[in-house]
């Protein structure tokens, strides 16, 4: 997990934080920007919740088609 910083003409924008997970050859990330580095965290982990259980389903729809 990489955090960053950034001083920006944009208090919106100030903080930044990315993320990435490996996930049995695939790779899951994420990238938010917020005023508040927690809400960015929060973001984030909303976003990668989604994009897991998108993954989770498109592998039991392959082993289904499998047998």
């Amino acid at each position: 997990m990489e955090l960053e910083h950034h001083d920006t003409k944009s208090p919106q924008q100030a903080s930044e934080a990315k993320v990435s997970v490996h996930v049995h050859g695939a790779i899951l990330s994420a990238r938010e920007e917020n005023e508040d580095m927690y809400a960015a965290i929060d973001l984030i982990f909303e976003k990668l919740e989604k994009q897991l259980k998108k993954y989770k389903e498109k592998m039991k729809n392959r082993r289904r088609k499998k047998t």
